[in-house]
């Protein structure tokens, strides 16, 4: 393939995954019980459906877990999302315990776009919600035991402060204890992006509060910063794929600190750059846990065009309090347009990439790598794959997460009505709604340099 014409494949790759993620995807979380990559070659122990499943629920569009609770989100008409329980119905069965709606429920509202649990909270996005002009967006906090015994009640409606119209508020949430955090990465009208913070009992008992609203120090448009988010304790890390430092959209991710600049104020500590950072690698998917900090730059080329790669960073690494890059992480086995990065996980010392056009067992069917960060070089565990008759186009549109303290991106969901260069040319069209759909002024400039 021609540079000019990887260029522009490239471009068109980024509006599909711009786009679908803007609409329909968005992160979750982490949780607190690493286990070692040798020992993490995982076997499927439940596959959960909803109870009342019908045709284009994308079930599955987000997930996320926290001991023994999961969160499912999926699209159906207005939305729900959905959740499972560990020894519901019998001894290590996972059961529908409930089904999440918003109390004020529309169509295309894109509830359960973005899911994220801690403990007995759960946070489920609604990025195209309309109550602050149109796709403004929304985020609904649910709490067990809330309305009855093991019933999991709406406790409040989140909304930015300063909502506009187009701000795609909780394309990405998560949560960890009493802190929510909410991803707008279209806000301020030009795509510069912003991010947040909620704590529960703020302004009085069990309300959850906006507590502040974090923007990146040098934002600038199209930096879609708030794309990502992740919390862990007392840190937070929202990822910009769309920042420039490195280059056109080679991305970026800052690392916020609470109690930085002021008792409960959360105040930017860092920003992290890829060492090799270059134009269009798209860094910006964030995952914490306690001092390590993941970060995937899912069009990195290193290991082929669009191959991806993800980037480790540590705590008081090269310094009190800095973070620094410990590592980049790559597949054994990577690929051309293997999207790896596009989702990040981190747990302790096991961190999990998604790849989800992976080409291992069919066509742009996915992957999973799980690495043991204690390694000094890490070695990918990837995920089984299972055998599917190949589809020539994926738009990924789904997601996966581990519970509170890190965010993972879509996974992939089959297109049927568009395949080969008929896909190419479904992502050209789109590229004049993108800006009324929110989905990534960022795309455009994607090796805008050559």
């Amino acid at each position: 393939m021609s540079e000019p014409l990887k260029t522009t494949f490239k471009a068109a790759a980024m509006l599909v995954l711009v786009v679908a993620g803007a609409l329909l995807a968005g992160p979750a979380g982490v949780g607190p019980e690493p286990q070692s990559a040798e020992a993490a070659f995982l076997s499927e122990l439940k596959k959960l459906l909803a109870s009342d499943t019908q045709n284009s629920d994308f079930f599955g569009l987000s997930v996320a877990v926290s001991g023994d609770t999961a969160v499912v989100g999926s699209r159906s008409q207005a939305g729900a999302a959905y959740v499972f329980q560990r020894d519901q119905g019998s001894q290590d069965n996972w059961g529908e315990v409930a089904k999440l709606t918003a109390s004020d429920a529309e169509a295309n509202d894109n509830f359960g776009s973005s899911v994220a649990v801690s403990g007995n909270t759960a946070v489920v996005g609604a990025n195209a919600e309309d109550s602050g002009g149109l796709r403004a967006g929304a985020a609904y906090v649910f709490q067990r035991d809330q309305g009855g015994a093991d019933n999991w009640g709406e406790v409040k409606k989140l909304t930015a402060s300063d909502a506009q119209a187009s701000d795609f508020f909780g394309i990405s949430v998560a949560v960890s204890g009493d802190t929510a955090v909410v991803g707008a990465a279209s806000q301020l009208t030009t795509d510069a992006g912003a991010a947040y913070v909620f704590q529960r009992d703020e302004g009085s008992q069990d309300n959850w509060g906006e507590m502040k609203k974090l923007s990146a120090s040098d934002a600038q448009p199209g930096d879609r910063f708030g794309d990502s988010v992740a919390i862990g304790g007392d840190v937070l890390v929202v990822g910009a794929p769309g920042e420039d430092d490195g280059g056109n959209a080679a991305g970026a991710a800052y690392v916020f600190q609470r109690d930085q600049g002021g008792g409960d104020h959360w105040g930017e500590v860092t920003k992290l750059n890829a060492s090799d950072a270059q134009a269009g690698d798209g860094l910006g998917s964030v995952a914490v846990s306690g001092d390590t900090a993941v970060v995937g730059a899912f069009m990195e080329d290193s290991g082929g065009f669009s191959a991806g790669a993800a980037y480790v960073f540590q705590r008081n690494d090269g310094g009190t309090d800095n973070w620094g890059e410990v590592t980049k992480i790559t597949a054994s086995d990577a690929g051309e347009l293997d999207f790896f990065g596009f989702s990040v996980a981190v747990d302790g010392d096991t961190a999990v990439v998604g790849a989800p056009d992976e080409d291992t067992g069919g066509t742009f069917v996915g992957a999973a790598y799980v690495f043991d960060l204690l390694s000094s070089k890490p070695t990918p565990t990837p995920t089984p794959t299972p055998t599917i008759t190949p589809t020539p186009f994926y738009n990924p549109v789904g997601g996966i997460a581990l519970d509170e303290d890190a965010s993972l991106r879509p996974l992939n969901e089959p297109d049927s009505e568009s395949g080969g260069f008929g896909a190419f040319a479904w992502a050209v069209a789109a590229a004049a709604g993108a800006a009324a759909l929110g989905g990534g002024a960022w795309y455009a400039r994607k090796r805008a340099a050559g």
